[in-house]
């Protein structure tokens, strides 16, 4: 028994041990005097006596700050401040909530400030910037600073931000984005000398899962066109429409929103396949509604003239197979031919109108979004046998005629609508396995190979529409949803930053 209350006394005797608040061991200011809407730097650094992890809590009475919950922080000054004199405080607590505040004064003014006269002057911005103010998910944005030493020493730099990523936090000009966060986001850097002495700057973008508008719709009601966009104008080519094939040209100018005629092409067809080489449009395969005929026809349409012409024709006759164009020849990938999925890499060489075979890719489909990208070609989703659809995702490079599998889709679906916005891949809607037509839109970064997801659904979801983009915005016409009154559509969907 006396044991026990021996331990019980000492057990008591630790429970009531005392408990220090943080410790300031550094802090300061980059400046005591600032020009309304100039950035500064504060700092507070803590230790706990008892070894507890600290957090910090930054507040001011005017402005913001980058990061607020780091030691170190960059405030932003407003452009119009109600009072000139700002109030910053920093709150330190340990785990046990046992907190330090600590309280910085700061004096802003709307006059030229005089330089700084003492030994070590801290570094002088002379120029920055950002690529961007609007990004979607997973856009790079660059942000830079140029900044000179008064006693030309060396600069480092310290990039932070409210979240995302960057490519280095300790460059002069940096790539950032972010996987989900949608919102304002602050972005800091700090430029500081070999001797501590510091200056900064903020900046902000707005990022979002993306808008949607309305162009003027198409014409006609179709679906299954061939497209291609050229200098600024997108060309909606044949298609099908209320179960006849159109050899018809449309042509719409999103500057003007106004859509006319261009030449009808010599073969009247749906679900061909088309890519731009060297200014024109070539035409290649489909399939006759009517007769139910696949073509393997050639066809090139110059828009500085308004003519077609005929050209060799491909060795496989098939529909819905994807187009692209690299080094000035053409590649004609997948597709189907009324009872056979592709895998066959067909290549055309304007130069000498002819045709040979190179390394086919992995998966067989058709209806894939086929996109080149610095070089590479990317296919993408697709539909096989029996309304099957692929998330597949394969890279040909043409330099080495070799084929590598990518990040799969996330979901699997077929007929999507595309384009590309920066360095990003968006692709939309499409049909998936379930026989859904879904209104989903992803993201895919080429640089690191992967998807984000979470961006605004396409208003009308449907599969095989004709596609554009111009200026950093992509238009999606027309297309086919079999679930509604009408599945033939002539819908101008508008999606931007």
């Amino acid at each position: 028994m006396f044991v026990i209350f021996f331990v019980f006394l000492f057990l008591l005797a630790g429970c009531g041990g005392t408990d220090y608040p943080p410790e300031l061991v550094s802090y300061g200011q980059s400046a005591d005097t600032l020009q309304a809407g100039e950035s500064a730097v504060f700092w507070a650094v803590a230790v706990d006596p008892d070894g507890d992890q600290v957090t910090y809590s930054w507040s001011a009475s005017q402005g913001y700050f980058v990061d607020p919950e780091e030691d170190t922080v960059i405030w932003q000054s407003p452009e119009n401040p109600d009072v000139n004199n700002v109030n910053i405080q920093v709150i330190i607590t340990d785990a046990t909530g046992l907190s330090f505040i600590k309280d910085f004064e700061i004096v802003l003014t709307s006059e030229p400030i005089p330089p700084d006269t003492t030994e070590n002057r801290p570094p002088v911005i002379t120029g920055y910037g950002q690529s961007l103010t609007k990004s979607l998910l997973g856009e790079n944005v660059n942000f830079w600073i140029h900044a000179e030493d008064p006693e030309g020493e060396n600069l480092s730099y310290m990039w932070t931000a409210t979240n995302g990523n960057f490519s280095s936090i300790s460059d002069d000009s940096v790539n950032w984005w972010t996987y989900e966060y949608t919102g304002l986001t602050n972005i800091g850097v700090i430029v500081f000398d070999t001797h501590g002495s510091m200056s900064a700057r903020t900046f902000q973008v707005k990022v979002s899962g993306g808008t949607w508008t309305s162009g003027n719709k198409l014409p006609i009601r179709l679906y299954n066109p061939a497209f291609a966009t050229v200098d600024g104008k997108i060309y909606i080519i044949g298609g099908n429409s209320d179960g006849s094939s159109l050899n018809t040209t449309y042509i719409y100018d999103p500057s003007t929103g106004v859509w006319s005629m261009g030449a009808n092409m010599p073969t009247a067809r749906t679900a061909a396949s088309a890519t731009i080489c060297d200014g024109k449009i070539y035409v290649i395969g489909g399939r006759v509604v009517e007769t139910d005929e696949y073509l393997a026809v050639n066809e090139v349409y110059d828009p500085a003239t308004n003519t077609w012409e005929t050209r060799a024709s491909m060795p496989t006759a098939r529909s819905k197979a994807g187009a692209a164009c690299v080094d000035g020849k053409i590649y004609v990938i997948g597709g189907f031919d009324g009872s056979k999925f592709y895998t066959i890499n067909e290549v055309y060489d304007p130069a000498t109108d002819t045709w040979e075979t190179k390394a086919s890719m992995f998966t067989p489909r058709n209806r894939m979004v086929t996109v080149v990208y610095k070089g590479y070609i990317y296919c993408i989703g697709g539909g096989q046998e029996w309304y099957n659809t692929t998330d597949a995702n394969e890279r040909y490079n043409p330099a080495t005629n070799s084929w590598e599998v990518m990040a799969r889709l996330p979901e699997g679906r077929r007929g999507m609508g595309w384009g590309v916005i920066g360095e990003n891949l968006v692709v939309f809607s499409g049909k998936n396995s379930d026989a859904e037509y879904v209104s989903r839109v992803d993201v895919y970064r080429f640089e690191n190979d992967r998807w984000i997801t979470g961006l605004t659904g396409k208003p009308t979801p449907c599969e095989n529409c004709g596609c554009g983009t111009v200026n950093d915005t992509i238009y999606l016409i027309g297309g086919w949803n079999s679930y509604l009154y009408d599945p033939y559509l002539d819908v101008n969907e508008v999606f931007s930053r």
